[in-house]
């Protein structure tokens, strides 16, 4: 978000939800993927690919 230069507000508002709301989402220990989608939408942002990337060094693959 800061990389991008969006607050929580408007990240809340883009996502359809309050900024407490957004907050709560935030202190969850893990989003699913629908949720990290939207995100990923909204901030313009590929977080599924920092999860792939982790994947790869785990297994010791490079893609």
């Amino acid at each position: 978000m800061e990389q991008r230069g969006v607050s929580v507000v408007q990240l809340a508002r883009d996502y359809g939800c309050s900024r407490i709301h957004m907050y709560r989402i935030f202190d969850k220990p893990s989003l699913d993927t629908a949720m990290l989608l939207r995100f990923s939408t909204i901030l313009a942002f590929d977080f599924f690919q920092i999860y792939s990337e982790e994947l790869q060094r785990k297994n010791g693959t490079v893609v």
